[in-house]
C-alpha cells in the first residue's frame, strides 16, 4: 500500500510539473476538483468489489481502478495548495 501511494504521489507530482496547464486558475474551480476526485474515490470501492467479483485479478483491479483514483487525489491536493498559497501576499513563484 506504501509503494502504491507513493507511486501515484510521484505520478501526480510529474502531471502537475510536466503539464502546467492542467491546474485550476483559482481557488473555487480547484475546490471543484478536490470534491469531484473525492466523488471518484467514493465510487472505486463498489465497483473495485464489482471488478473483482467478476473475474478480474485483485492486481489487474488496483492498477486500474485504485491507481489513478489515488494520482487523482494527489494531483489536485497539489492544485489546492498552490491556489492556496497564491492567495498569499508575496507567496507567488
Amino acid at each position: 500500500m506504501l509503494m502504491l501511494c507513493g507511486g501515484a504521489g510521484l505520478l501526480g507530482l510529474w502531471i502537475d510539473v510536466r503539464f502546467p496547464g492542467l491546474a485550476p486558475a483559482d481557488l473555487m474551480r480547484a475546490a471543484i476538483r478536490i470534491v469531484a476526485a473525492f466523488a471518484i474515490g467514493y465510487l472505486v470501492a463498489p465497483v473495485l468489489t464489482l471488478a473483482v467479483g467478476a473475474g478480474l485479478s485483485p492486481a489487474a483491479a488496483l492498477m486500474l481502478l485504485v491507481l489513478p483514483a489515488l494520482v487523482l487525489f494527489f494531483l489536485t491536493a497539489i492544485w489546492m495548495m498552490r491556489a492556496l498559497q497564491a492567495m498569499l501576499p508575496g507567496m507567488h513563484r
